[in-house]
């Protein structure tokens, strides 16, 4: 049964998570990107012995297999990874991930004057 995963914000990098059983499970791929790993298996097999566990996610290019990590497992990694945030990471592991969705960037209103110039040389 494909999942459909909810976006949490790591400043304004979203994450995806799933629910599956009351856990909360990460999708590898955006958290290696944070660590600076290039592959999810390159971040989790040298400190993870367990199985990986793969996803089918909905998303919008169709459904596809994700790689997803509890966060015990996320914790070893962060344990030994030498990565500049990896304890910012941690710290909003344990925050809550809370939902902070990016400010989009303000649109012009009609009333506001907008002056174009053109220079030709």
């Amino acid at each position: 049964m494909p999942n459909k995963p909810e976006t949490v914000f790591y400043g304004e990098i979203p994450v995806r998570t799933f629910t599956m059983n009351g856990r909360i499970k990460y999708a590898a791929r955006d958290l290696c990107g944070i660590l600076g790993y290039h592959a999810p298996h390159d971040m989790l097999n040298p400190f993870v012995k367990s199985r990986p566990e793969y996803i089918d996610a909905v998303t919008r290019g169709g459904t596809q297999k994700i790689r997803v990590a509890e966060r015990a497992d996320i914790e070893k990694v962060l344990d030994r990874c030498r990565n500049r945030n990896a304890p910012k990471l941690r710290a909003w592991l344990r925050g809550g991930t809370a939902q902070t969705a990016p400010k989009p960037a303000e649109k012009p209103k009609k009333d506001d004057n907008v002056l174009l110039v053109f220079v030709f040389d």
